[in-house]
């Protein structure tokens, strides 16, 4: 699969216009005939000028469903987009459809990108710029990245790495340039350089110690974070319990690009616990126990990786246990969600942790709970996942943990 740019200046092309109107699907003229879209491609949308308070900056995503037209046929009867020839190369229409559209918030603004690491080398930022080109494997993959996170709220993980970043760089410069602290865990969380940025400059804001100006507006979930790390007693970081916590969600802070080995170790993964699953309650505590005997300790804090996202090492020996301790039915009493069988013959169930791992929840017997689909949906999205919550901890406490 590869990834395109397709660039629209608004004094030819209004694709917010063509949107408000409701079309899906836009015909585009694209420069040069040696370029060869594929069906599966990921085509983002440039808009090189915005309208007044609009964002220059990727603004959309969409798909190919047709190329090779002639660039004289206009019998399709959509919104034509027709960029200027920027060349004198040969040029062909191809159909595209949208798949996503950024609000205000999600838009990828070219002032980031011109001061991100990675996107910097966009040929939008080079001299005899193409309306439409294709973009290099690294450039791809930290367009997906930040496609997918910017606008998206702060989990406890990004702010530990943006605490992170406050204690490297704490009483001097916070530098936006490359291999910096700032860029480099903007890399590593899939943020921009601005919002890794503005974060520090919240604990600065946060931080009694630092007289210097900060940025107000931390949110609930920094503030936390703040509070867990920092002693209002003696007015103390703990610079070592957040290196710590950093290496156990982050790793060694390398940016994985290439998932093939996330997949190899998925896959291991995905067996040992088909090979778990096939044994009694019996063999399985004997495992835990020898594991314990021979003093083979274990981080009750999973590790994590970062990749396209981040992948939790959960315990599969834990997670059978827990499966089999229930019966390997949902926990919740009462519970009338209609049942199935899996391909073992045994009843679906699916194991949920109560607090979860992105927010700093052991992998432990204790915090793990059986589950329908149904309830574990319901734990994670419902109304009331704060009663279930509260529900599993009276589980925990008074069944067999």
């Amino acid at each position: 699969m590869s990834t395109w740019i397709f660039e629209f200046h608004t004094d030819h092309f209004n694709f917010d216009d063509l949107l408000d109107g409701g079309t899906q699907q836009f015909d585009v003229l694209v420069e040069g005939g040696d370029i060869k879209i594929r069906s599966d491609d990921q085509i983002f949308v440039w808009r090189t000028k915005g309208q007044p308070g609009a964002d220059p900056g990727i603004v959309a995503e969409c798909s190919l469903l047709d190329a090779g037209g002639d660039p004289a046929d206009d019998n399709s009867g959509l919104t034509q987009a027709l960029p200027p020839i920027q060349s004198d190369s040969p040029s062909y229409r191809v159909r595209l459809e949208v798949k996503r559209v950024a609000n205000k918030k999600k838009i990828l603004k070219e002032s980031w990108l011109k001061e991100d690491p990675v996107a910097r080398d966009l040929q939008t930022f080079k001299s005899g710029g193409l309306a439409s080109y294709r973009v290099s494997e690294d450039i791809a993959a930290r367009l997906s990245r930040l496609w997918q996170a910017t606008g998206v709220d702060w989990d406890r993980a990004d702010c530990v790495a943006g605490l992170w970043v406050y204690k490297e760089v704490y009483g001097g410069e916070v530098s936006k340039r490359p291999n910096r602290p700032v860029s480099n865990v903007a890399l590593l969380t899939g943020r921009a350089v601005t919002g890794v940025y503005n974060r520090v400059m919240n604990y600065r804001h946060l931080d009694p110690r630092d007289k210097r100006k900060g940025f107000s507006g931390a949110g609930d979930v920094a503030k936390a974070v703040w509070a867990e790390f920092f002693s209002q007693e003696d007015e103390n970081l703990d610079d070592e319990a957040i290196e710590q916590e950093f290496r156990r969600l982050w790793g060694d802070g390398k940016v994985f690009l290439n998932t093939a080995s996330a997949a190899n170790e998925a896959l291991h993964r995905l067996r040992q616990a088909e090979r778990l699953a096939s044994l009694k309650l019996e063999e399985l505590e004997a495992r835990l126990a020898m594991r314990s005997q021979r003093h083979m300790k274990r981080n009750e804090l999973p590790t994590c990786k970062a990749a396209s996202t981040r992948v939790f090492d959960r315990d599969p020996l834990i997670v059978a246990i827990r499966r089999v301790r229930a019966g390997h039915r949902c926990e919740v009493p009462d519970c009338s969600h209609p049942e199935f069988l899996d391909s073992k013959g045994l009843t679906y169930c699916e194991v949920h942790h109560i607090v979860p791992l992105a927010e700093g929840g052991p992998d432990t017997l204790e915090n793990l709970v059986c589950l329908c689909p149904a309830h574990h949906v319901e734990a994670h999205r419902g109304k009331e996942k704060d009663a279930l919550r509260d529900l599993f901890f009276s589980l925990r406490r008074t069944k067999h943990p």
